[in-house]
């Protein structure tokens, strides 16, 4: 059992391994690793940010969290967020 329990460990750390390396969260990879989940996350990401320039709260819609804030100024019609 204590061989088999060896062999099970290294097989859940190589798939790990190879999850980790699909979400682009590997070591040595960034968010501009073509063909990561990472890198189709923040492309999506940048392209409705291009598309709702001015009203980027629009993007919670999609899941993302948006934070306002006095640097970046308020939504239309909105005081700004002190």
């Amino acid at each position: 059992m204590l061989g088999e329990s060896v062999t099970l460990r290294q097989a859940k750390e190589a798939l790990n391994q190879q999850v980790e390396a699909k979400q682009g969260y590997a070591e040595g990879q960034t968010s501009e690793t073509v063909g990561t989940l990472y890198y189709s996350y923040t492309g999506i990401r940048d392209r409705l940010l291009n598309v709702n320039a001015g009203v980027e709260e629009n993007l919670s819609e999609w899941g993302f969290d948006v934070v306002l804030d006095e640097a970046h100024g308020a939504a239309p019609g909105e005081e700004p967020i002190p």
